[in-house]
């Protein structure tokens, strides 16, 4: 006897219409921003005659926003926090340099490429950009990002500095990183790539060489006296 099949799974073919919606958003919204693009637009390019697939599977634009940006986040996470565990905080710029990838790498693992195209970077530098999408409350809570985590692991590896201005470098890096990552990623899928763009492995490589220097860069004389901001 046959077993009985789970009425609560999903289809085949929803999650391949699920798919092609996350798919085309995430392309729409990386390229011409977020809010730019109609819900109807996205429905059409992904192929989807029915006008409430969108509601049907994500209840809203926000829900479908969260659910591009949580498809490859778990990965990103995961693979930064398993980094920020193997560095030997006691061991100075090998400690600075295990840092730097475990801020750059995770992300640049999602790049587009040949054989795997995407956009999830660039679609993540949109949502870094705009405020209005980073505060709305259908997506708070989502991004459990290990930030704090990494800024104790740098607090504790640069005791030289003061641990306002290692926060304060993250974050310049975080937006440095991911922008850079989307500027390369936005070049790469064009046919003709423009004069001067890299090989992946060079600006990933450069990247992480800007993170360990600004990191670990000698604090201007004043600063250390200023307190927290």
């Amino acid at each position: 006897m046959s077993a009985a099949r789970n009425p609560r799974a999903p289809r085949r073919s929803e999650n391949e219409t699920r798919d092609r919606l996350i798919d085309t958003a995430e392309r729409l919204w990386a390229d011409e921003g977020l809010g730019s693009v109609s819900l109807n637009r996205i429905r059409k390019e992904a192929g989807e005659k029915n006008a409430s697939v969108i509601n049907y599977h994500f209840g809203s634009e926000e829900g479908l926003l969260l659910a591009v940006l949580r498809r490859h986040w778990d990965a990103i996470i995961a693979d930064r926090r398993a980094r920020l565990a193997t560095i030997n905080r006691g061991d100075g710029v090998a400690a600075v340099q295990g840092l730097a990838e475990a801020m750059v790498l995770p992300f640049a693992a999602t790049l587009t490429t040949p054989e795997k195209p995407s956009c999830y970077v660039q679609l993540m530098a949109q949502w870094y950009r705009s405020p209005a999408w980073r505060n709305a409350k259908s997506l708070s809570g989502w991004n459990d990002n290990a930030v704090r985590e990494t800024e104790l692991v740098a607090i504790d590896i640069l005791p030289e500095l003061p641990a306002w201005v290692v926060v304060q470098r993250m974050r310049f890096l975080i937006g440095m990183g991911i922008n850079v990552l989307a500027d390369w990623e936005s070049a790469e899928r064009l046919a003709q790539k423009p004069a001067g763009h890299l090989p992946r492995q060079v600006v990933i490589t450069m990247l992480i060489d800007s993170h360990i220097n600004l990191l670990g860069g000698a604090c201007a004389a004043w600063l250390k006296e200023e307190e927290t901001p």
